[in-house]
């Protein structure tokens, strides 16, 4: 019963993963140089500058597109994205203007609604923890180009020496370790961003495998606010022998937006489903 859960739980992630991230047209416009030599520093001072250029958010929106591949059928949809710091992530998917389908994560579970047949299936993450060490706030980091330590709710200078520091090709890596042999590596640029993250584990039983390749590209500076992101990611996922890949871009996040909302209502008329039902269902 337990591993049935725990394949439910990643089996969620999986299509989270690739319906999460969203993006709409590709801008090239004020696109930063990610080249320049790197300046010798040291383990505190690599550290510091890559936290000090993270985006300091209380909410993030945006609105676009996805396209993306799972076990080897690709599809697109328009969605629209948001986040509330710690508390909430939550994706919409529309046709023709209108909300089809959401999937919503907190730090405890994931929702998914499919609103054309009027269902809806709600999963405990903390299955997860035994498969992957991984959490909401590292989830979180991931999408918003943040450094993470796996299971914590953030990065402090007290854990500066979680990580292993090396510089190759102009680019230092970082490297954490966490549970069940879970390997965390961030690549960082000379100006101080996360280039690329790397999760990853070496698991003698091979189904229990995870591997999460994420890649940043495309780095602009937002006039409006004056803050630096990534404008592409692609991104793989290989989690107990299901596989996806996406390839995103967006032209702009809103950030901090005022009058910013997000429902998690889910319609008492909608009937709960299991996962496999739930899948079945989708489009």
């Amino acid at each position: 019963m337990k591993a049935f859960k725990i394949y439910n739980t990643v089996s969620l992630l999986s299509v989270l993963f690739i319906l999460l991230f969203i993006s709409s047209c590709k801008s090239k416009k004020n696109v930063i140089s990610g080249g320049g030599t790197l300046v010798e520093k040291s383990q505190d001072e690599v550290l510091k500058d890559v936290l000090q250029a993270q985006i300091d958010f209380k909410t993030i929106s945006a609105k676009g597109n996805i396209g993306y591949e799972i076990n080897g059928s690709g599809k697109k949809a328009s969605a629209a994205f948001k986040i509330v710091k710690d508390s909430m992530m939550q994706v919409s998917v529309r046709f023709l203007g209108t909300e089809v389908a959401r999937v919503t994560i907190t730090p405890d579970s994931i929702y998914a609604i499919n609103r054309l047949k009027k269902q809806y299936v709600a999963e405990d993450i903390s299955a997860l923890k035994d498969v992957i060490d991984f959490n909401y706030y590292n989830l979180q980091a991931l999408m918003t180009n943040n450094l993470f330590l796996a299971g914590k709710k953030g990065v402090s200078q007290s854990d500066y020496d979680n990580y292993d520091i090396t510089a190759i090709d102009n680019h230092y890596i970082l490297q954490a370790k966490g549970k069940k042999s879970m390997i965390y590596n961030f690549t960082i640029d000379a100006s101080d961003r996360i280039v690329s993250t790397v999760i990853s584990n070496a698991n003698k039983n091979k189904e229990k495998n995870v591997t999460i390749q994420w890649i940043y590209n495309d780095f602009i500076k937002d006039p409006d606010n004056k803050l630096v992101y990534p404008t592409v990611m692609n991104a793989k996922v290989d989690a107990m022998k299901k596989s996806g890949s996406i390839e995103i871009s967006y032209s702009k996040l809103n950030i901090n937006e005022k009058g910013f909302e997000i429902n998690n209502n889910i319609s008492s008329s909608y009937s709960k489903k299991t996962l496999k039902q739930f899948m079945s269902s989708l489009p």
